[in-house]
């Protein structure tokens, strides 16, 4: 098979799945929402989300969720809190639901996680954020978004 450079994997990846932005490191260390990503200039539809654990959770029934929040206006839920990250595993993935409504899955272990089953989120501008419930955790999340413009000049960015 054919060794591409890291240019031509970008935008094969970009064609293939859509525009992908990294936000590293996102502390779990205090019950209260963090701003993960900014969508900006417009519309886009979110393909997918997916966050990993960058290191082993403590025991604490620490459990997340996904939301946008517009600047004005009401916000959305993209999902429900998780259950407990309590002791999972490094690497272990979150993920939006394949519902509407329904609760932040995490992965059955630290291998791989269905990207695809959630719906397409048509977004308008806002922060996309996690809030971070019921208890703290020492570790931290880092999270992919993957998308595409639906408005021209709208793009995502890492808050």
């Amino acid at each position: 098979m054919a060794n591409y450079n890291v240019s031509t994997q970008e935008a094969l990846a970009n064609i293939n799945r859509g525009m992908r932005v990294t936000k590293a490191a996102s502390s779990l260390a205090a019950t209260k929402d963090v701003d993960l990503f900014l969508v900006k200039g417009g519309a886009v539809a979110v393909l997918g989300l997916v966050g990993v654990c960058d290191g082993a959770m403590q025991a604490s029934a620490t459990t997340l969720l996904i939301k946008c929040t517009p600047e004005a206006g009401t916000g959305t839920a993209l999902s429900i809190a998780s259950g407990s990250l309590s002791e999972k595993a490094a690497n272990t993935m979150l993920t939006l639901p394949a519902a509407v409504g329904s609760a932040l899955v995490i992965s059955t272990g630290e291998a791989a996680a269905l990207l695809t089953s959630a719906p397409v989120y048509y977004v308008q501008p806002c922060k996309i954020q996690m809030t971070v419930g019921a208890a703290t955790n020492t570790q931290t999340v880092t999270w992919h978004i993957w998308y595409v413009p639906m408005s021209e000049g709208a793009y995502i960015e890492a808050a």
